[in-house]
């Protein structure tokens, strides 16, 4: 699938303002490739989502299902259930750990990015033809 236009922005800039991130982001990808997961099972929840896989599983039924048919059979007793499940391993294994910590290091650059250059932002998607 093709990166929208505000993708493509925001990975630009990211770029231009941090000028080793890609390197950086392969040298962690490595080293988080050293360490085993305990239970790959939980673990790819972590894997497979940008955001917050314990805010999609507390979802309200509606949206969840809305946006997961494949998992129509998994009500939300079940999905608060796999969501603790997924904390707990988040706790204890240390890959997931880190992943989880990197995930969040990663979060935090680009909303200090974007609240720094939310003008520069703006200008770009205007001329690129992006909605704001």
């Amino acid at each position: 699938m093709e990166p929208s236009v505000v993708e493509k922005v925001l990975v630009d800039l990211i770029r231009s303002k941090n000028s080793g991130i890609s390197d950086t982001l392969n040298e962690q990808e490595a080293e988080l490739a050293k360490i085993d997961c305990t239970d790959r099972q939980l673990g790819e929840w972590l894997e497979d989502f940008e955001i917050s896989i314990v805010e999609i599983l507390n979802a309200p039924d509606d949206y969840f299902h809305s946006r997961f048919p494949e998992l129509k059979d998994l009500d939300a007793e079940s999905r608060a259930q796999l969501a603790q499940d997924i904390l707990e391993h988040s706790q204890t294994c240390l890959h997931c750990r880190q992943k989880v910590a990197l995930d969040q290091e990663f979060e935090k650059l680009v909303d200090d990015l974007f609240e720094s250059n939310r003008d520069e932002i703006k200008g770009r998607l205007y001329s690129e033809g992006g909605e704001i």
